[in-house]
């Protein structure tokens, strides 16, 4: 009699916990780091198991970990030995022990390679063979210090130069602390992948696909050869995940992101990149299932409320904005964001209403009031209204860089498009690549160039390598408006939630509901 096929078990967490040193040199304590560092990375590629580390059986419970490795180096007469005892988590007995000995000068990791092996067959060597290379890289990896952290990372790259976990360790820290120095350390490492091992390879070209914004296609490739080597690698799966939903393939970033949540559950910030990628490919309701079970958080209820809002139900969405506001300490801060909703879900009298009313106890905050009041007021084409507004922002901040200086620049938008071009260049926006952009796409897109507006804004999408939501709904209204309904609509316009404190927020949040047909006006 036949039988159905069984599913295949989901891979046991285990954890490892800081190895316990019985070294009479106490310049060896780093071996402790080492023990999880080596076989976190050596079990990567395993099916079967999730390594996490803990710091103690505490964290380990935390980890809803199944076992828990707990190894001990001990180093005398030229020997040095790991005893590694693999315990249930539950009942704390012993599933395994594993004993492996080797000569002190060959160091600790060759025994840590052999140990991951017996821990899963499927496990892999770690990024180095040195020793040296394998301290300095721990050294580098448990400072707090970003000096010492960058010094000690190089350090294990000098010693190995194919050490491709440390190029990527250093990439990430260069990116935080030194990124000036980025481009070469990367063009370092792509001399030497050939050499890296096959997960490291898999993950330098990853990180390359990110870092140069390749298309979107190109990216989630990438993750997903990483996937091939580390089949439970979460951030893989997310990444991979998110890419998936930005090319518009739901079911993809769907399975990504459900797999990352079985391997992590209650992960937090893998259930809200689910809820994200729900939102952009407009399966609102799904999205708010996930978002409402963190809606405790206050960082979630501006998704939530305007998820609920391009479902349709305004009157709920409001509701979730009055607890949004409530949240709010800062009585400038919770008017801002007030006014920002009221805008954004059609309300658009009631948010002119409370700007031009309210008074703000820093002149700054009152500056950009009057600085939405007058981007509120080109979307309404009345550019003169929009003057006069902007007049008063720049009046209260007139500092360069300023909701002021800004919107008095944007407001005459409406002027031909070559001679306010010309003035915005040689005005201090023309410095920041990011400001110009900006005020050139919005600006000729609110001034009615549409043509220009759809070049700023095809620059901008393909300088994100397609992952700018904004650029893609900008660029699809610029050529909608500018006749090219054909072009227009090859262009992927997901939804996105728009950012309260972003003085352009309302422009391709408008568009973007148009666009799509989800109307809230």
């Amino acid at each position: 009699m036949g039988g159905c096929a069984r599913a295949p078990e989901a891979p046991a967490r285990i954890a490892i916990l800081p190895g316990n040193i019985l070294v009479e040199d106490a310049s060896s304590n780093w071996m402790a780091a080492a023990v999880q560092v080596v076989l976190q990375a050596d079990l990567a590629t395993s099916q079967a198991i999730v390594p996490v580390l803990a710091n103690d059986d505490s964290g380990a419970y935390q980890a809803a970990a199944k076992s828990v490795v707990r190894a001990t180096v001990t180093q005398r007469d030229g020997r040095i030995s790991l005893n590694t005892a693999i315990t249930d988590n539950g009942t704390q007995q012993n599933q395994r022990v594993i004993d492996l000995k080797g000569a002190s000068s060959s160091g600790i990791l060759p025994l840590l390679n052999e140990l991951a092996k017996q821990i899963d067959n499927r496990a892999a060597s770690f990024s180095t063979k040195s020793n040296r290379a394998l301290e300095a890289y721990v050294n580098g990896a448990s400072t707090t210090v970003p000096q010492q952290r960058l010094a000690a990372l190089a350090d294990a790259i000098h010693i190995d130069p194919s050490f491709g976990l440390a190029y990527l360790a250093l990439a990430d820290a260069d990116a935080q602390s030194a990124p000036q120095a980025l481009p070469a350390l990367l063009q370092a490492a792509a001399g030497h992948t050939a050499q890296f091992t096959p997960l490291d390879r898999a993950r330098f070209n990853a990180y390359l696909a990110r870092y140069s914004h390749a298309p979107l296609a190109k990216q989630e490739a990438a993750f997903r050869a990483v996937l091939q080597v580390a089949p439970n690698e979460s951030d893989a799966l997310v990444t991979a995940g998110s890419l998936s939903f930005l090319r518009g393939n739901a079911a993809d970033g769907t399975r990504y992101l459900q797999r990352a949540l079985e391997l992590n559950p209650g992960n937090v910030s893998v259930r809200k990149a689910l809820a994200d990628g729900l939102f952009e490919t407009r399966r609102f309701a799904e999205a708010e299932k996930l978002l409402v079970g963190m809606d405790n958080n206050q960082a979630v209820l501006p998704e939530l409320a305007v998820c609920v809002l391009l479902e349709g139900d305004a009157a709920r969405a409001n509701t979730i904005a009055e607890r949004l506001f409530a949240s709010i300490a800062n009585p400038d801060a919770k008017t801002l964001v007030h006014a920002a909703w009221l805008e954004f879900s059609g309300q658009s009298q009631k948010a002119v209403e409370l700007l031009s009313s309210a008074k703000f106890a820093q002149p700054a905050a009152q500056s950009f009031a009057y600085g939405e009041l007058s981007v509120w007021q080109m979307i309404a084409n009345d550019f003169a209204g929009a003057k006069q507004w902007a007049s008063k922002a720049q009046q209260l901040d007139p500092r360069p860089g300023s909701a002021g200086s800004i919107v008095a620049m944007l407001a005459k938008a409406n002027e031909p498009a070559d001679m306010w071009k010309q003035e915005i260049e040689s005005s201090f926006i023309a410095s920041n690549e990011q400001l110009k952009t900006a005020v050139l796409g919005y600006g000729f897109f609110l001034g009615a160039h549409y043509s220009e507006a759809a070049q700023v804004w095809n620059a901008a999408l393909q300088q994100s390598g397609d992952s700018d939501l904004r650029a893609r709904a900008m660029l699809a209204a610029s050529l909608s408006r500018e006749g090219k309904a054909d072009q227009a609509k090859q262009i992927k316009v997901e939804p996105f939630v728009p950012e309260f404190g972003d003085l352009y927020a309302a422009i391709s949040f408008l568009e973007i509901t148009r666009y799509l047909g989800i109307g809230v006006r």
